[in-house]
């Protein structure tokens, strides 16, 4: 396997943040070599720091020590003071993003960045530093529309977190397991109940025991899940590119047009067309909160 590292495509210049929504949005958002750790630090956005490579230690205001490593992920508040680093002569590679925004301030709220501990371990590393990695796009000016989708897409990763902790107790080997069965679901190939079912025979497992262990692991069904991402997907290409429905379709993973725009109202409560008009608003909200139909 490829050390983590050399997958990630290396972003020279911090990301800043796109055009400010009532919603909020991304603020920041980078990868880098972290070699020192000499200062205190008192956090000014919402943040995830993520440990892909070294060693290193982790102070909080509130007392919390920590040992850090390869898939340690780090949360934190505004006005939160934080020491982290590597021990001297060493470094640390991370990725982070930060944010602020009403949405968030009911996500903390709601006590997701309030739990103890504030240090939590993900893994496997290439899939979760990829998640944080490439959440800011391509786009280093996305515009009120992009941010909207970014916004929507940081709500995603830190449900996603959320039901990752939950499930933390469990066995190495369930955490690998759900993690390739997500990568399987996302894959563009996995579209319809017959998808899912190849799906699970990659997986070793009948239909209705990869369903089960699944939505056990996760939180909520395959098939949940997969219309989730896609419909992410697709909200994000409708704020960005100028696709028809039928190319929407086909990338995202639909098999046809029809099946795409059915889909993509029961989600997000409005058509293709009608989110293109408003570019943005629904996805942030809508995305994954409904059961799909078979067919």
């Amino acid at each position: 396997m490829l050390n983590p590292v050399s997958r990630i495509r290396p972003r020279r210049y911090p990301y800043r943040g796109g055009a400010p929504t009532p919603l909020g949005g991304l603020a920041c958002a980078g990868c880098w070599w972290r070699e020192i750790r000499d200062r205190w630090q008192e956090m000014t956005y919402y943040s995830l720091l993520y440990i892909v490579e070294g060693t290193g230690r982790y102070r909080d205001s509130m007392g919390g020590q920590h040992d850090l490593r390869p898939g340690t992920l780090i949360r934190s508040a505004p006005g939160m003071s934080i020491l982290y680093g590597p021990p001297e002569g060493e470094r640390l590679f991370e990725t982070y993003i930060g944010f602020r925004g009403a949405v968030f301030d009911l996500w903390f709220r709601h006590g997701f960045f309030s739990v103890e501990p504030p240090v939590i371990f993900l893994e496997p590393v290439d899939y979760w530093a990829r998640r944080i990695r490439d959440l800011p796009g391509d786009d280093p000016n996305p515009g009120p529309d992009g941010t909207l989708a970014q916004v929507a897409q940081i709500q995603t990763l830190l449900a996603d977190i959320r039901g990752y902790e939950a499930n933390r107790d469990s066995n190495p080997q369930d955490r690998n397991w759900l993690a390739r069965a997500r990568r399987l679901l996302e894959a563009k190939g996995a579209g319809g109940p017959t998808g899912l079912r190849s799906v699970a025979r990659e997986l070793g497992l009948s239909y209705e025991g990869f369903r089960k262990r699944f939505t056990r692991l996760a939180g909520l069904s395959p098939g949940r899940y997969r219309v989730a991402r896609r419909i992410d997907l697709a909200c994000n290409l409708l704020v960005r590119h100028a696709l028809t429905n039928a190319e929407l379709a086909e990338t995202c993973g639909f098999r046809d047009e029809y099946h795409f725009s059915r889909r993509f109202r029961e989600i997000t409560g409005l058509t293709p067309t009608a989110f293109r008009s408003r570019k943005g608003g629904g996805c942030a909200t809508g995305a994954g909160t409904q059961e799909p139909k078979s067919g």
